[in-house]
């Protein structure tokens, strides 16, 4: 058997391409976002170096070079993407919004995007500032650890070795357990992690799409899929903006009535009072809030219509038959609870 069809060698040589790939695309989309003024640079960069973290946790068996320390680097680098991002979205979501509210309550509304707009400042900084220390150190060090391209994986034999459908079975699995545990609304932590492996899944697949038979009606329907579950994380991360501004615009009126109340001096020296909010900003986050719960109960109500049960089910099935389409014919069924084995002495997983 010639080396380029050893499964092991194979499966490695896709791991290695893919991975570099991606590494090449992440630094492209940072190249130049310190300076950018447009939104979707922060969106670009960070699609960028999810997928490539979802490649490097997919193919790690085959990665044994790419040392645990660079995986956790670029984890921490993801999270300080996350909050500007955030803030972009529940700030075009504002805006959109507040045409709709009373002059009285578009005064609170107001108040609420300047003050997203000053966190989004100071995040967007501190991400950039991230970036610029550690993007550039972390892609040279996964540059060497994967050395130097020997050949497109498009240009690879066109039967793909069944490690990759063990990969692709898997995380189909894990998409449909975390669909079955999203139950209400208020499951913010399942809906996450159903929008996560939904990524993974998709992620994965996209380098192999024009070799699979079915491949791009799935990933169709798995962005589908996760631009509702990110509508709904988006309610909730919103959620949690107006329930601090609701609590910050009512420190001034806590502050005087303690002030009224209990008017002799304490033994601590009195706390300096918050500024007061502009008058009016109380009725605009509680219309806010009301319009953001109608949003959050719309998008879980087309999920649970579209994606839950029946249409869940299809969407798994669909995934199982495409990930089967990457292997050659052979007798019996995998097993699916089987846990990819750590490559030994040399000898991969095929």
């Amino acid at each position: 058997m010639s080396e380029s069809k050893r499964p092991e060698t194979l499966i490695r040589r896709l791991a290695m391409e893919v991975v570099r790939t991606q590494v090449n695309r992440w630094a492209r989309n940072g190249r130049f976002l310190p300076s950018a003024e447009d939104p979707e640079a922060v969106h670009n960069y960070r699609v960028a170096l999810r997928r490539l973290r979802t490649l490097l946790r997919a193919f790690r068996p085959w990665l044994p070079s790419i040392a645990p320390g660079v995986r956790r680097r670029l984890r921490r680098l993801m999270r300080g993407t996350s909050e500007p991002r955030n803030l972009e979205v529940l700030l075009a979501w504002v805006a959109a919004e507040t045409g709709a509210l009373t002059a009285r309550q578009q005064v609170g509304a107001q108040w609420f995007a300047s003050r997203l707009q000053v966190q989004r400042a100071r995040s967007e900084e501190m991400m950039r500032h991230r970036m610029a220390v550690r993007s550039a150190p972390l892609q040279a060090e996964l540059r060497k650890a994967l050395g130097k391209s020997a050949v497109s994986h498009r240009s690879l034999p066109r039967a793909l070795p069944l490690s990759l459908n063990h990969l692709l079975r898997r995380e189909a699995l894990a998409l449909e357990m975390a669909l079955a545990r999203i139950h209400a609304l208020a499951d913010r932590q399942e809906i996450h992690d159903a929008r996560i492996a939904a990524k993974r899944l998709r992620y994965l697949l996209e380098p192999f799409e024009h070799r699979l038979p079915g491949a791009t009606e799935l990933l169709s329907r798995l962005r589908e899929l996760q631009d509702l579950l990110g509508i709904i994380t988006d309610v909730h991360t919103g959620a949690d903006e107006l329930r601090a501004a609701l609590v910050e615009a009512n420190a001034g009126r806590a502050y005087r009535l303690g002030r009224e109340l209990l008017p002799w001096p304490g033994l601590d020296p009195a706390p300096a009072a918050p500024p007061p909010p502009p008058p009016g900003s109380i009725l605009g986050l509680t219309a806010l809030s009301r319009r953001l719960r109608i949003t959050g109960q719309a998008g879980f109500e087309r999920f649970r219509t579209e994606w839950q049960g029946g249409p869940s089910a299809e969407l798994i099935a669909q995934a199982m038959k495409v990930a089967g389409e990457s292997t050659q014919r052979q007798s019996g069924r995998p097993d699916l609870n089987r846990r990819l084995p750590a490559p030994k002495a040399g000898a991969l997983p095929g």
